[in-house]
């Protein structure tokens, strides 16, 4: 950011009337001033525009260790049937995501929020389809990996975990129940043209 130094006479031309500042902005995870270049970036599967995160990549990449274990105990420990209708209607979540540091659009929101029992909004995990962050020295961009630290990675060992968590939620809440949230929750995104892959459970 250029401005003109205190007391300098607006007219003036001189190179030492004015004085250049950087243009800082937080980091959301560590609170930081930092650069917005050292922000990473990221998109949606709902969109092919890229957007500006809100944390610097390493701050993400540490954050991204507890997303996995996060997602789990809040799939099988919900008590709101609401918010859990969400999650089975999403499927396995294996990809990063944060709604502050990687904030989902306002057009996009009402997708992934639902309210419970108690009128509390609960935010529904969106994952990012990619991210990337600049490169000064090479003057490009660098991909990063989304994929959660923990989770499985090949098609087979997703299914696995899906079908082990399925499994629990039916000894937890019954097999009629969470049949009936899977169904509902896929109806839910569908009918809100969700492109998020609807998983179909086998009762």
């Amino acid at each position: 950011i250029v401005s003109r130094n205190k007391g300098e006479d607006i007219s003036s031309t001189s190179e030492d009337a004015y004085q250049a500042k950087p243009f800082l902005t937080e980091c959301k995870i560590s609170y930081e001033e930092v650069s917005p270049t050292q922000l990473v970036e990221y998109k949606f599967e709902e969109s092919p525009h890229w957007f500006l995160g809100m944390s610097t990549r390493l701050y993400l990449e540490s954050f991204r260790k507890s997303k996995f274990t996060s997602w789990k105990e809040l799939i099988l420990t919900t008590t709101c049937q609401k918010t859990l209708r969400s999650l089975l209607g999403l499927g396995p979540i294996t990809r990063l995501y944060d709604r502050y540091a990687l904030p989902t659009p306002p057009e996009l929101k009402e997708r992934f929020e639902t309210v419970d029992e108690n009128g509390k909004t609960v935010h529904i995990p969106h994952c990012v389809a990619g991210l990337r962050v600049w490169d000064p020295n090479s003057t490009s961009y660098q991909e990063i990996t989304p994929h959660l630290d923990g989770a499985p990675s090949s098609d087979e060992a997703v299914d696995a975990m899906w079908s082990s968590i399925l499994d629990q939620l039916r000894q937890a809440h019954g097999s009629d129940l969470i049949n009936k949230l899977i169904k509902e929750g896929q109806a839910r995104l569908s009918a809100k043209k969700s492109p998020e892959k609807e998983t179909v459970a086998k009762a």
